[in-house]
């Protein structure tokens, strides 16, 4: 006898192997959950009714997605397309997280207007956000949401500051292909803005004012 059990084609317990059938009568696997389901698709419920636990499934429908839904609140929470690119809703933790590919290796989406943002915590304390608009590619926030740096969609790239500081190594070289400029008091509202090269102490070597002087 092949099977220890078999109802009516819809439940199989194979006697060699030991494999579960549900909608096969001949299982591949362990558990082998199989239908042609086109509404609800091929789905496995699990739930935990103590306290607050939820009610969630796993489900491949018939256009070859992968899915886990919380039934319970009634939203996907993770699924992976036929193309093996894979959506997360929620938040995503763990000490460590690689992704790998030979295309786009991370694509981060928001679905309502306004800014897409990377949350960037140490020890569960923001300290700074990563994002972009519709007219700017790349966005630096700081842990109040306050923009901070940014690379327009055409190559601008704005910094923003009371005081703004690089540190390069022992040398720098800056080469212009074409003509360069230096905006002292862009907004005109000062008489005492100046541009200055310093040395290491931090004594003036060079000043030049808003004025031209």
């Amino acid at each position: 006898m092949a099977n220890l059990s078999n109802i009516n084609g819809k439940f199989v317990v194979e006697q060699t192997t030991g494999f579960v059938g549900i909608g096969t009568t001949d299982p591949a696997y362990l558990l082998h959950v199989n239908s042609s389901d086109v509404t609800n698709g091929t789905r496995i419920i699990i739930e935990n009714t103590n306290g607050s636990g939820k009610k969630y499934g796993l489900l491949s429908d018939n256009t070859g997605v992968f899915t886990v839904r919380d039934i319970t609140a009634g939203a996907d929470r993770f699924s992976i397309s036929t193309l093996g690119n894979a959506t997360f809703s929620g938040n995503i933790t763990g000490t460590t997280a690689v992704f790998s590919g030979s295309g786009t290796i991370l694509s981060l989406n928001r679905n309502a207007p306004g800014t897409a943002l990377i949350e960037l915590k140490i020890a569960n304390t923001i300290e700074g956000y990563l994002g972009a608009t519709t007219t700017k590619s790349f966005v630096v926030y700081n842990e109040a949401g306050s923009e901070k740096a940014h690379v327009e969609n055409n190559g601008n790239i704005g910094l923003y500051g009371s005081a703004i500081n690089f540190l390069i190594g022992d040398f720098a070289e800056i080469n212009f292909r074409e003509s360069a400029a230096i905006t002292i008091d862009s907004d005109n509202n000062q008489s005492s803005r100046n541009f200055q090269i310093k040395d290491g102490s931090g004594s003036s070597l060079l000043t030049v004012l808003d004025t031209g002087n």
